[in-house]
């Protein structure tokens, strides 16, 4: 603590003099720019002193009434923010189920994919559709090709293509 003491007296000190130079300019030296208001109002009539004093309270309500109306208003804009918050937090719920139930659905179809085609050999399935059709086969050649990238499918599944001659 001891290497903070002389900081905040160093603070304590520039407030102090900013403060003298702020009610020196406003108030004058020696109060003099106050005490010429004091004696200008004192010699004012008394219908005069009480007008002034009235636009005096007048500029005051003027003022805490603006400044509460400011304060009310972002309260209400603060309120509103909320509200669509919370609103949007509730569709952001709502999408999710709708997201996690096509997700399953997804997977389902990914699943049944994988299941069709797990085993499944290129070559004997021509292999025997050519020999059921009596005909010839030559050259087989296959080749895994990616499905384009807006397809949902991807990243989890690729194409087959197969070359053959007849």
């Amino acid at each position: 603590m001891g290497f903070l003491e002389p900081l905040a007296d160093k603070v304590r000190k520039f407030f102090h003099v900013v403060g003298k130079a702020v009610r020196s300019k406003v108030f004058g030296s020696n109060n003099e720019r106050l005490d010429f208001i004091m004696d200008s109002f004192n010699k004012l009539p008394t219908r005069h002193q009480t007008l002034v004093l009235a636009g005096v309270v007048g500029v005051i309500v003027l003022f805490v009434s603006g400044a509460t109306a400011l304060y009310l208003s972002r309260v209400n804009a603060l309120s509103r923010e909320l509200e669509d918050g919370f609103s949007a937090l509730h569709e952001l719920k709502t999408l999710k189920a709708e997201y996690q139930a096509e997700d399953k659905k997804f997977e389902k179809l990914v699943n049944s994919i994988d299941k069709k085609t797990r085993n499944f050999k290129v070559k004997p399935f021509f292999e025997k559709l050519t020999k059921d059709q009596s005909l010839q086969m030559e050259g087989l050649s296959e080749e895994k090709v990616n499905l384009a990238a807006d397809n949902p499918l991807a990243e989890k599944v690729k194409e087959m293509k197969v070359t053959m001659r007849f």
